[in-house]
């Protein structure tokens, strides 16, 4: 649930970003240089980061007591041994 009020930020952002003040006066255009400070609103916008994680794949290789044949394990169907690879939630 939300919480806060038009003069009470919710609580605890992630990142604070400062604004700079307004350079004029939107009502009649007077500079606002060394104008007193009057208080301050606040915003907060939700966002979503997505971040990437990357998955290694160890395939072991097998040789046939038999006949010397090298067999490798299978990897999922996205990752292609040997390279790199773009996995089902990255597509």
């Amino acid at each position: 649930m939300m919480t806060g009020s038009p003069t009470q930020p919710p609580p605890s952002p992630t990142v604070y970003a400062p604004c700079a003040p307004p350079a004029e006066c939107s009502r009649c255009g007077t500079t606002l240089d060394g104008a007193d400070r009057a208080g301050g609103w606040w915003s907060q916008v939700r966002d979503v980061k997505i971040t990437t994680f990357v998955t290694g794949y160890l395939l072991p290789l097998l040789a046939c007591p038999c006949c010397g044949k090298i067999n490798a394990a299978q990897a999922p169907q996205w990752a292609h041994p040997g390279s790199i690879s773009y996995g089902p939630g990255g597509r």
